[in-house]
This record gives C-alpha cells, sequence and structure tokens, in this order.
C-alpha cells in the first residue's frame, strides 16, 4: 500500500512540475494568440474573452475603462456635428508582427520577456525588440503591461486614450 501511494504522490508531483509554463513558453503562446485577434485599438468589450486569460486585471480594467469613457462620449456627442470623427485608437496595441520570442530576465518582483519583432515594409525591414511584463495570478503568468521597443508601454497607451475622451 506505501509504494503504491508513494509512486501515486510521485506521479502527481511530476506532472505539477511538468505543467507549470515557462515565462518564455507564455510568451511563445501569447504571440501565437495575438497574431490571431487581429484587434486594432481599444478591444472591444465583445472582444475582452479573446485576451482575457492572457492579460493581468489591471490591464483588463484599463480596456474597460476606456470603452466606458468611449460610450460615455458617444452618448454625450452624438448629435452634435462638430464632432465629425469618434475618437479611436488607430494603433496595433497587440502588434502581431513577425516576432523572436527572446531571453526572460527577473525585474522588480516580476519576469521580463523580450520579443524581437520585425515589419516589411516596401522592400524596408524595420526591427525592434518589446519587452512582456508578466506576473502570477492564480499560478499561471499574465501580462501586466508591454513596453515598447519605440516608446511607451500599453497600459500608457489605454490610459492615454480614455483620459484623452475626457477633455
Amino acid at each position: 500500500m506505501r509504494i503504491i501511494l508513494f509512486i501515486l504522490l510521485t506521479f502527481a508531483t511530476l506532472v505539477q512540475v511538468r505543467g507549470e509554463e515557462s515565462p518564455v513558453n507564455f510568451a511563445r503562446r501569447f504571440c501565437a494568440a495575438e497574431e490571431k485577434w487581429a484587434i486594432r485599438g481599444i478591444p472591444k468589450p465583445s472582444e475582452e474573452s479573446l485576451y482575457s486569460s492572457h492579460f493581468g486585471i489591471e490591464i483588463i480594467r484599463a480596456i474597460r475603462r476606456a470603452n466606458a469613457e468611449l460610450e460615455a462620449w458617444l452618448k454625450r456627442f452624438r448629435n452634435d456635428p462638430t464632432r465629425e470623427m469618434t475618437p479611436h485608437l488607430e494603433e496595433n496595441l497587440f502588434n502581431g508582427f513577425s516576432e523572436i520570442v527572446g531571453r526572460s530576465f527577473p525585474q522588480r518582483g516580476q519576469r521580463v520577456v523580450e520579443i524581437h519583432r520585425d515589419y516589411k515594409e516596401r522592400g524596408q525591414v524595420h526591427q525592434w525588440t518589446d519587452r512582456l511584463i508578466l506576473d502570477r495570478a492564480g499560478g499561471a503568468w499574465v501580462v501586466c503591461d508591454i513596453e515598447y521597443g519605440h516608446g511607451g508601454s500599453l497600459l500608457e497607451r489605454i490610459n492615454g486614450f480614455t483620459k484623452s475622451l475626457s477633455e
């Protein structure tokens, strides 16, 4: 009986250790997912199920605030002829360009994973490195922020858009 119990406990421990995802593997899975999302600008509330398992609560709340502010802006200016365009964030927040997952290292209690990206346009190749800032939530890795290689971060862009709606 003790042998069977020992084997079961050993197997359960191995499964648990094997099942824990590394920051680099999470980053690879995240990059594959963001490529499929095809989201431009602030995600709509209906798209939350696509990304919610990848992002930390701070990003999810920031996206929800942005959508709430956008909805309030639309109600406020729906019939205003001086407002020709609905505010939007044109850029692709979740890049989806060609990417290679690079090194991972600790930083201020979190993990950073470098994502080397490139984009080809008119025969020119543009290269940069974004940094995924990861933390643990419920035993799994989540993205707390993305620091863009060309400056700024995901949270800064979302919060800046939200602030612009109330000005």
